[in-house]
């Protein structure tokens, strides 16, 4: 069947009619339906991998900075450590 069928709307609407989808365009509507779910599934799959490398990075970053600021806070602990023994050797001589 060629053409467009249509189809009397239930009581209670306007006297319209109503085209009715063939088989084949029902076809063609969901196989354009399914290329443009696959494209889009691509697209989020690629956009899915960039996230995860930056996270990867990112993680990799926050590593790196929590071990700077352990190594800083053991400088400071350890230079703090030696003035104080400085002070306790020559804390008679200030006053």
């Amino acid at each position: 069947m060629s053409g467009s069928k249509r189809q009397r709307l239930k009581a209670g609407k306007e006297n319209q009619n109503v085209p009715v989808e063939t088989a084949e365009q029902r076809i063609e509507r969901l196989e354009a339906l399914i290329v443009l779910q696959a494209a889009t599934i691509s697209h989020l799959q690629d956009e899915n991998q960039q996230l995860v490398r930056s996270n990867n990075e990112y993680r990799k970053m926050t590593y790196e900075n929590e071990k700077t600021i352990n190594k800083l806070k053991n400088d400071v602990k350890q230079l703090k450590d030696e003035l104080t023994g400085e002070n306790e050797n020559s804390g008679d001589d200030t006053y």
